[in-house]
């Protein structure tokens, strides 16, 4: 075990029926003649729970959940680490093939100055709201001990005491409220490893352009372009220009900018952030019940999605709107179908010039998911993980072989792939890979339905049954709002 991966942590636990040293005290039991006679439950808990005992908890949780079908193998996990976000300063908790990173807690940066047609942002600001204890904090943040003046500079995080997420000690001075540390949101940390599962199940998608480039001739966050510039796409915007408010993420302040639960984005980004929050909350809930997931950051709606008004905060459009963002933690559904991406008008077809199946929410990739693998009743035709891993494996196959080739009976891993819906009905055109060799090929993008159709070539019940939930959860070309 290395150490600085995963630091060396002591703990203690106490209960009314533990002795101080944490020792269970049989002396102090009942007797029956000759015997002690121990109570009908002996409480064990930690009351000092650390990322690390955070951590695997949720791995746990990840292992034990019904039908999770995890490729053998080694899975590396390693705590205060991940991806390094633009202001070099906070770090995101990130999943891929070979590792489970889960990053520290965040300090509230806003970027005030941006390279207008790079995005790169010139001058950060950082919200350090003073304090003693969380009871003086907002929302889920806590009262945490102040980072080093050095780790707001470029090239900081190299110091391992800018990842420091320690509790303000009584009587420290210069605390601030900062949100946790990111192992304290379970659904954060098992979205992560369904990232890494699905890596090793069905391969690699690399479809992580979330940014959206401006209009040729146009300069980003003008009435032209309008939206916050992208940090990560290079003369483009945050969200399509063309979207309403809850179609992205400009209320975001607890994360990046780049995509959130109710953000329009490419179908392909859509389904990868949608397939992790599916198997987050697979992991949470039991299999045929009601699902709910908690979602990590803000939710922008028309109305508070907390018992908790303090827990929302009015938010105003630059168009003048009125909406209230809801601070994490923001429970949703993911049982019932919202059609967010139909209902919100996200003009997903005549903004983007496209089809509609080119575009998606992972809020409604989320409910698809969990519908088509755990139906509410036990009867109905269930895709099942195993089978999941499948359909993109086939997606994959398929769009590399030639029309009307029948499917393979085992199909290869994906490897660099770009996905819509129907890959038969897009504007999506074929991309440039860059492969781990440094070489560059021409691949065709890979579509959902395709997959689904392969898979379920001989068991058209189970097919149907998953275009139709497509369908009700406004994940496929049909645009129509719920009733």
């Amino acid at each position: 075990m290395n150490p600085n991966e995963f630091p060396i942590e002591e703990f203690w636990m106490g209960t009314g029926n533990l002795s101080p040293s944490a020792e269970i005290d049989e002396n102090a039991w009942p007797t029956a003649g000759k015997w002690r006679v121990p109570p009908s439950t002996v409480q064990v808990f930690h009351k000092g729970h650390t990322p690390m005992t955070n951590t695997a908890a949720v791995i746990s949780a990840v292992l034990s959940a019904a039908d999770p079908r995890i490729v053998p193998g080694t899975y590396a996990v390693r705590l205060h680490t991940g991806l390094q976000l633009p202001d070099l300063v906070n770090v995101d908790s990130t999943g891929g093939s070979d590792l489970l990173s889960v990053g520290p807690s965040h300090t509230l940066s806003e970027c005030v100055s941006q390279n207008p047609m790079t995005g790169a942002c010139l001058s950060w600001n950082y919200s350090k709201p003073a304090c003693s204890t969380s009871a003086q904090c907002e929302g889920v943040m806590e009262c945490l001990a102040p980072l080093p003046a050095d780790c707001f500079t470029k090239g900081a995080l190299s110091d391992a005491a800018c990842m420091n997420s320690e509790a303000c000690a009584p009587g420290q001075a210069g605390c601030y409220c900062r949100l946790p540390h990111q192992a304290r949101w379970k659904y954060v940390v098992a979205h992560e490893a369904g990232h890494q599962i699905q890596h090793r199940a069905s391969g690699d998608f690399s479809d992580n352009e979330y940014g959206f480039a401006c209009p040729p001739g146009t300069t980003p966050g003008t009435p032209q372009c309008p939206g916050r510039l992208s940090q990560f796409t290079a003369g483009g915007v945050v969200d399509p220009p063309w979207v309403a408010d809850t179609c992205g993420c400009a209320h975001v302040k607890a994360a990046n900018q780049e995509h959130c639960l109710q953000s329009v984005e490419r179908s392909g980004p859509a389904q990868t952030e949608g397939f992790a929050q599916f198997y987050a909350s697979r992991s949470w809930n039991e299999d045929g019940g009601d699902c709910t997931f908690t979602y990590y950051t803000e939710f922008l709606d028309t109305t508070c999605r907390s018992s908790n008004p303090g827990d929302c905060k009015p938010y105003t459009t630059p168009g003048g709107q009125p909406l209230v963002s809801t601070l994490p933690p923001a429970a949703v559904s993911c049982r019932q179908p919202v059609r967010w991406r139909n209902k919100q008008e996200c003009s997903i077809v005549s903004g983007a010039g496209g089809k509609a199946g080119d575009y998606g929410t992972e809020y409604d990739w989320l409910g698809f998911f969990y519908s088509i693998n755990r139906p509410t009743v036990a009867t109905t035709p269930r895709v099942t993980t195993s089978d999941l891993w499948l359909v993109y494996r086939h997606a994959c196959t398929q769009a590399d072989a030639p029309i009307g080739a029948p499917p393979k009976p085992t199909p290869d891993m994906c490897k660099t792939r770009h996905f819509v819906w129907d890959a038969s009905s897009t504007t999506a055109t074929p991309f440039v890979a860059r492969l781990p060799n440094g070489q560059a090929e021409t691949r065709q993008v890979g579509g959902f339905v395709q997959g689904l159709d392969a898979k379920y070539a001989a068991d058209p019940t189970t097919r149907d049954k998953a275009r139709a939930d497509a369908d009700l959860f406004g994940v496929s070309a049909d645009t129509s709002a719920l009733p």
